[in-house]
Formats: structure tokens, sequence, C-alpha cells
């Protein structure tokens, strides 16, 4: 029973650090013995003979080279692999290039984001997939939730708050607020601006290196400043990921946020960074080690009064963790035109208000 008690945990775990990402492929569960090991690292990536500073230098001036970018389009796949044999726990979520999670169009101050949702919903069984449409403008942001109809059919008494099926709109000028903001709040994270993104990762990135092909290039950073080059506060991120947990969890939420940031801050990540033929931004290829996230989770856990295990036994159950998540960013930078913005829409701002108000935005 306590051993089932701690797979929980950490199957919670998981859900909590991986939120607001989106989906990736099918999930592989398996709990007990399994001989699978992690991905392989990219082939193709070697030192250059010219060295680690002629290869960083490379990679700013071709970011520079492509000046600002004002219309493009992001696609978002993601994967994970967590094992904790003490838990005879094995679950690997592979990453699909084909299957996108979250693709992202934005042209000058306006974005439309089309997010699939239908992985985090798979065990409810829904027959089409579930998605979210999200139109944003300097005055307005508009959603289509109409999949969500699907979830009512199967739980009729579910309540979906302000995301019930339809075609919805907030007025940013009655909330006096930024269409940016509220994008993150809703979708978990705003449009990523190109130039913004490209500058952090020469801030960020060491030990580059170039591919024989002088159009890929890898290097390092940690997990937190790769969140920061693509605009996520971590601090806040870490405490949108502890509320959840903390709460089902019974645990210290600010003790909780404190142990995600130091851990976006140490975890180490490997980064792969693809130019096309024209020297441009085409994708970047994430790799996170979050593995000592369960190093850390036991001593926080057992202080819990009703825990019923010691440091002891749960640092036996968490021992040799592994937990890593990638993350597939591709770039258009001549996208076609995203869909029109819905002529007909209800207007849900009063209920996005109290809804974001409850969460603590």
């Amino acid at each position: 029973m306590r051993r089932m008690v701690w797979l929980s945990v950490v199957l919670l775990a998981l859900v909590a650090t991986a939120c607001g990402g989106g989906s990736g492929g099918d999930a592989d569960l398996v709990v007990g013995e399994d001989d699978r090991t992690l991905p392989e690292p990219e082939p193709g990536v070697t030192d250059h003979d010219t060295g680690v500073v002629d290869a960083a230098a490379q990679l700013a001036a071709a970011f520079e080279s492509a000046g600002d970018v004002a219309t493009y389009r992001i696609d978002a796949a993601q994967g994970s692999t967590l094992r904790v044999p003490g838990a005879g726990l094995n679950q690997v979520v592979t990453l699909d290039e084909d299957r996108i999670a979250t693709s992202t169009t934005v042209d000058g101050s306006s974005s439309y984001i089309d997010m699939n949702l239908t992985a985090m919903f798979g065990p409810l069984g829904t027959a089409d997939d579930i998605t979210i449409q999200l139109w944003s403008t300097p005055d307005l942001v508009v959603l289509d939730t109409t999949s969500y109809a699907q979830l009512l059919e199967l739980n009729p008494s579910a309540d979906v708050g302000p995301f019930a099926p339809g075609v919805s709109s907030i007025d940013l000028e009655a909330l006096a607020g930024d269409s940016d903001d509220l994008v993150t709040a809703i979708a978990g994270s705003g449009p990523i601006g190109i130039t913004d993104l490209t500058a952090g990762l020469i801030d960020i990135l060491e030990d580059v290196s170039l591919a024989d092909d002088a159009r890929t290039f890898s290097g390092t950073a940690t997990y937190g400043a790769v969140l920061e080059a693509q605009g996520a506060d971590i601090e806040a991120t870490a405490r949108s990921v502890a509320g959840g947990l903390a709460l089902n969890l019974g645990v210290d939420v600010d003790a909780l946020t404190e142990l995600y940031v130091d851990l976006y801050r140490e975890a180490p990540a490997d980064l792969v960074i693809v130019l096309d033929d024209a020297g441009l931004l085409a994708e970047i290829r994430i790799v996170g080690d979050l593995s000592a996230l369960y190093e850390d989770l036991p001593a926080l856990l057992t202080a819990l009064p009703d825990a019923g295990i010691s440091e002891a036994e749960a640092a036996t159950i968490f021992a040799n963790p592994v937990f890593v998540l990638e993350q597939l960013l591709r770039f258009d930078l001549d996208p076609p035109a995203s869909p029109p913005i819905p002529d007909t829409t209800e207007d849900r701002t009063d209920l996005w208000v109290e809804f974001l108000e409850a969460s603590g935005f």
C-alpha cells in the first residue's frame, strides 16, 4: 500500500512538471521490469575544427543576419521519459514529429494558437481530437472550444467554466489588460518572439559546436535558462506547477515552489539548433534532465504528518530516477495565413475575470 501511495506521488509530480506544454505522442506505461533505454542523442553533431568560440560566433552571426521577423509560425511537439526503478515505474511518451501539440502563428501584434489537448484527455476515450483555437489581437481574445462538447457528453455534470463549448471572446479594453499576458494565463505561454528567442539563446548557450554540415549547432544550458529564453518567468512557472501539486498533496506551496525554482535553475539541458539552407532558424531540439526532482521530493513529502513512510524508505523507492523532457520547435518564416477570426462570439469577459482571479492570476 505504501508503495502505491508513493507511485501516485510520482505520477502527480510528472503531470505537474510537464503541464502547460501540450501533448506529445502516445504514452507507453509500463509498471515492472523493462529493458528500454533512453533515446539516443541526435546523430551528426560533432565538434568543428574551428572550436567552441568560432561555432558560437557563427551562430550569433546567423541569428543577427536574419534580422527582425514579424510573421512566423512555430510548431511544437513534446515527449518524455520517466523511470523510477524502486517504484517499478517506466513511462515513455514518444516525441512524434508529426503530432503537433501547439502551433503558434504570429503576424505583427496579432497571433493564432492551435492547441491539441487530446493526449491529456486520452483516458476519457473521446471520439475526436480535443482542441482549442485562440486568436489574439491588441483589443480582443477569441477562443473556439467547440470540441469540449465531447467532454460534457462523457460527463454532463463537469464544470468547464469559461471553456464551455462554443466560440467566445474576451474584451481586453474592458479588462484594461495586455493580450500577451492573458494568452499566457490561458495557454500556459505566450507567443515566442523569434528575435528575443535567438538573442536569449546566444546569451545562455555554452560548449557550442558546429556539425560538418555547417548548419547544425549543439550546445548546453540550464533548463531554466531555456525556459526564460522562450519568454517564461521561472518563478511564475514554478508557482503555477507547485500550486496544483501542493493542493493535492497538502505540502507547503512556497516550499514546493522553491524546490521547482531550484530544479529549473540547475537542471541541465542539451540543445540542437538547425538552420535552413538560407541560414535562417529551422528547428530547435531541447532535451532537459529533470531527474533531480525525484531526489529532492522525498524529504519534502515525508515531512507530512500522515506520510506513513520514512525518508530513508522514500529515498530507496526514488533511487536512480530518470526524468527527461524532450521538445521540438519547428519554425516557418513564411507561413500560410491563419484562419480568420470568427464573426459571431459570446462575450465571456466576466467569466474569465472570475476564473483567473480564482486561479491566482
